[in-house]
């Protein structure tokens, strides 16, 4: 699928439906600066991302997981309060000032920078693939407690 840059149905679906997004709307009217990425893991995971500003304020992704149960999830950008898709990431980088330890494993990072700049390359490429070997990188995942639970407004 990713080679011919198309998303699975079941896949679409729940990445728009998890944006609140109109599939008939998008579709019939791609907005104007909105992205779709296609992500392909060394494991074969496909990952859809769906950035279709204005028709949602959210950062889409759906995946398949063992089984074929599908997965869907979103990353809510809004100015208020306080840009928190930022702040939250602001806060997990003052608590590891304050305490000395960070916040998740550094390799997260690495991961989500490096993937995001493949992508904007590729798109700046007109969608040609890019292959990643510097990004298998293994890690060992750990809750994130900041996000969205967190008080914006607290200091340490």
């Amino acid at each position: 699928m990713i080679e011919d840059k198309t998303i699975p149905g079941d896949l679409l679906d729940a990445a728009l439906q998890s944006s609140g997004a109109d599939r008939q709307k998008v579709l019939q009217t791609p907005p104007r600066g909105g992205a779709v990425f296609l992500i392909k893991y060394a494991d074969g995971l496909l990952v859809p991302v769906l950035m279709l500003s204005p028709l949602t304020r959210a950062i889409s992704v759906a995946l398949k997981l063992p089984g074929n149960e599908v997965l869907a999830s979103r990353a809510e950008e809004r100015p208020e309060p306080r840009y928190p898709h930022f702040a939250y990431l602001l806060k997990g980088i003052e608590q590891m000032v304050h305490t000395g330890r960070p916040a998740y494993p550094v390799q997260r990072t690495l991961l989500a920078a490096g993937v995001l700049d493949r992508l904007l390359r590729s798109r700046q490429a007109n969608g040609q693939k890019i292959e990643t070997p510097e990004l298998q990188i293994a890690y060992r995942p750990v809750d994130y407690p900041h996000a969205p639970h967190i008080d914006l407004g607290r200091t340490w």
